[in-house]
């Protein structure tokens, strides 16, 4: 965690991937660390973050992965 807030996204490099890139954040963890560091790397993709309920991991280790899988799926979709 400490080398986390210091870390330099390559923005071009990700814009120039073949794959869409979607950003995701949880519900209730959206102004925490995790969640405003989320918003700020899709903001910079310009982009809109993808929301999911619960957490930051919710959907891996909190039980929510049903819900989770359904935006997942809704978001790859588009």
């Amino acid at each position: 965690m400490l080398s986390t807030p210091s870390y330099q996204h390559d923005f071009d490099a990700i814009r120039a991937a073949p794959t869409r890139i979607v950003v995701g954040v949880g519900a209730q963890s959206a102004k925490m660390m995790a969640g405003r560091a989320g918003t700020a790397v899709a903001e910079r993709l310009g982009t809109t973050p993808a929301t999911f309920p619960g957490g930051h991991d919710d959907g891996f280790v909190g039980g929510g992965a049903d819900a989770f899988a359904t935006i997942l799926r809704d978001e790859l979709a588009d």
